[in-house]
């Protein structure tokens, strides 16, 4: 499993890989390592120039401003997600805002940014993750989205997402701050928000 900075037991500012007996295979490691270029990717659009101020005020709007994600994280996230939302809010609060100010809170952004991309889409996220999976994390990923079919109302869920090709070749055409999932989840619908411009 994939824990980005502050998400479940990662009580750390670095992301982490958690691996078992049983998952401790090189094709899951590969796996749960996309997971962790994800995380990179919404880190990233926070470290560039070109980039910065549009994907935090984008942030604001829709990460800070999606109450039902903040709530969930008020209720029943960690202490450190707690830390990194007022860490955000008191940069919004700032009055005079530098690119400086931004890149020196990208791993906590990025984090955020990951834990609410996985909230809005999980589908997207594992399409993305499983992306080139191979050997028996492929045939995992093959079960759980064919279970996934077969149970109603479950078309985002993310055991849908496995092999995902549509989503997959959605995400690759995408521009960095898209590829982030900077909308509100009750905003959010797949293909108009990865088609439009």
């Amino acid at each position: 499993m994939f824990l980005s900075p502050g998400y479940g037991d990662n009580d750390t500012i670095k992301p982490q890989i958690v691996t078992t007996i049983l998952s401790n295979r090189k094709e899951t490691y590969l796996h749960e390592a996309r997971h962790g270029l994800y995380f990179k990717l919404c880190c990233a659009i926070f470290e560039r120039q070109d980039t910065c101020l549009e994907a935090f005020w984008s942030f604001c709007e829709n990460v800070l401003g999606d109450q039902k994600f903040v709530s969930q994280i008020e209720k029943n996230g960690s202490y450190l997600q707690r830390q990194f939302i007022q860490h955000a809010r008191n940069l919004q609060k700032k009055y005079s805002l530098l690119p400086e100010d931004i890149f020196n809170l990208a791993v906590e952004l990025g984090a955020l940014t990951y834990q609410h991309a996985y909230f809005v889409d999980p589908r997207m996220c594992e399409a993305v993750a499983s992306y080139g999976d191979t050997g028996i994390t492929k045939v995992v990923g093959d079960i759980n989205r064919t279970l996934a079919s077969l149970i109603p109302y479950h078309s985002k869920s993310a055991l849908r997402g496995y092999g995902d090709k549509e989503s997959q070749t959605m995400f690759k055409q995408a521009n960095p701050l898209k590829k982030a999932l900077l909308v509100k989840k009750d905003d959010y619908e797949r293909s108009l928000f990865f088609n439009s411009a």
